[in-house]
């Protein structure tokens, strides 16, 4: 938080924290990679959530086609973006996994940091989020600003679980409501 805090202040801030904690920023650095695509990168929810009354899980997508590659080009600070409005026009495919909570230890909750390993809570494929070819219309962009996400938005038994997921229902909200007042 104190790394986000200086980077508010601006690029040099934020250098002047890195260079002040030199440990705290090789170990975030070493283990942060550029994103190539939106469209191959893997996502994973980084609070467990209820699956029913006993059971904990994190869910996890990754392209439906692991051999999947894009290179977009890097000419603009945007690439990302036109990377997916490209996608688009082909369509996306993600796979839908859940990990099923193996015990406290190696798989917590109350621990968002810690990563649950494959080998401690295999995936198990449930499903396909699939976006058919579609032209992505640039003005609907402004259209987004004004749409509000929130793993809290769910059944009752599929709610969100542990003090990180409980700190984001109300840094979400709080997200909301800076957008609505732009």
């Amino acid at each position: 938080m104190k790394f986000a805090h200086a980077n508010v202040k601006g690029r040099t801030a934020g250098l002047f924290f890195l260079v002040g904690h030199a440990s705290t920023a090789a170990q975030a650095l070493s283990r942060t990679n550029a994103v190539d695509s939106m469209v191959t990168e893997r996502f994973w929810s980084g609070g467990a959530l209820h699956l029913g009354a006993h059971q904990a899980v994190k869910l996890t997508t990754r392209p439906c086609d692991l051999r999947l590659v894009r290179e977009p080009r890097r000419d603009t600070d945007d690439y990302l973006r036109a990377d997916l409005v490209a996608a688009a026009r082909d369509g996306v495919c993600m796979a839908l996994y859940v990990q099923l909570q193996a015990d406290p230890v190696r798989t917590p909750i109350e621990n968002a940091s810690k990563i649950w390993e494959e080998s401690d809570a295999p995936l198990v494929p449930v499903g396909r989020i699939v976006m058919p070819p579609q032209v992505v219309d640039p003005g609907a962009t402004a259209a987004c600003d004004q749409l509000a996400f929130s793993p809290w938005h769910s059944l009752p038994a599929h709610k969100p679980m542990g003090h990180i997921n409980r700190a984001r229902r109300f840094v979400y909200a709080a997200s909301q409501q800076q957008r609505a007042n732009r």
